[in-house]
């Protein structure tokens, strides 16, 4: 496929340049700040600035031009280009969610964006799941190397380690809200137990801990003597909350001790959580929430169920 050359602009196309007292720049710098996630910002002000670019608008007010015909040379300029589906749909969604933002605030009539056909995306989520008995495997060997730890460091690393992947396989959060968990995050709720998480967006999420999980927490807790605080800290080097990059590499690590073949991440954690609850008859609505998707069409890509051979009806037909 030949690449389009790309078009540039005359001017930055920051969008920034039309008067301060300029309806349109006013209500696009609404429309960015009124997402809570900071990386949600980015990627749409980086998607609308694309566009911007290729269309060689100059100021703010030059959103008043755009029509259809404009986002469907984007839309094909991008394609060219050799973007992936995906990344295509989401710069389209964002400059979509910009014009929708402007005909709810009545600055402009019609949605440019709306009715353009947008590649089609994976349906299933592409992160592969870990099968059940792997699970175990995994489980069960980071226990393992908690009773088989010779010093008191290597003890404490093996519980914290014991620990991560438990909430990770059990409550299926994101390596984020792991990172961000401190002590106080355990609380009772009424007859439960529960874990609160802070998920995408900044929100509060809060989850019950089943047995297993909440006993392993608790066990690193103790060893450790946290009190308050990050719950997950660094053995060595210093107290301080544990990095993304530790945990992913120490589930790596545990995956590899296990002897599992598979190119798993801690996202395939969160993953198998999602995989695992549907199969066992949990509502998608109620996976949904326990997840903390916005949307329930982000927890349907997890929804494996249907690709499940021992389910197919042609193993349900008998003959005599």
């Amino acid at each position: 496929m030949t690449k389009l050359p790309a078009r540039t602009s005359k001017k930055p196309t920051s969008l920034v340049d039309a008067p301060a007292d300029s309806l349109m720049l006013q209500e696009t710098t609404l429309w960015l700040q009124n997402f809570i996630s900071d990386r949600t910002r980015v990627t749409y002000k980086k998607a609308v600035q694309d566009f911007a670019g290729f269309a060689e608008l100059e100021t703010a007010d030059d959103l008043y031009d755009v029509d259809a015909a404009a986002v469907l040379a984007w839309r094909e300029h991008l394609i060219a280009n050799e973007m992936s589906n995906n990344s295509v749909a989401n710069r389209m969604s964002a400059l979509s969610s910009l014009f929708n933002h402007l005909c709810d605030r009545q600055v402009v009539q019609v949605n440019p964006v709306q009715g353009i056909k947008r590649p089609k995306t994976a349906t299933e989520g592409v992160t592969p799941a870990i099968a059940n008995k792997v699970v175990r495997r995994i489980l069960d060997d980071s226990a393992a190397a908690l009773t088989n730890a010779k010093t008191p460091n290597a003890s404490l690393l093996a519980a914290r380690d014991s620990a991560i992947l438990h909430v990770l396989f059990y409550l299926g959060p994101r390596v984020s809200e792991v990172c961000s968990m401190n002590v106080g995050d355990i609380v009772a709720d009424g007859e439960y137990t529960v874990v609160k998480l802070t998920v995408k967006g900044g929100s509060a999420h809060r989850v019950p801990a089943p047995p297993e999980a909440l006993n392993a927490v608790k066990q690193y807790l103790l060893m450790s003597g946290h009190t308050k605080g990050p719950m997950f800290q660094r053995v060595k080097g210093g107290d301080g909350r544990l990095s993304r990059i530790a945990i992913y590499n120490l589930f790596k690590k545990a995956v590899k001790r296990s002897v599992v073949e598979g190119d798993f991440s801690t996202h395939s954690a969160r993953a198998t959580f999602a995989t695992e609850s549907l199969d066992g008859g949990s509502l998608l609505e109620h996976v949904q929430a326990a997840l903390g998707h916005a949307n329930i069409t982000t927890t349907q890509m997890y929804d494996r169920r249907k690709t499940l051979h021992r389910d197919s009806p042609t193993l349900r037909v008998r003959y005599g």
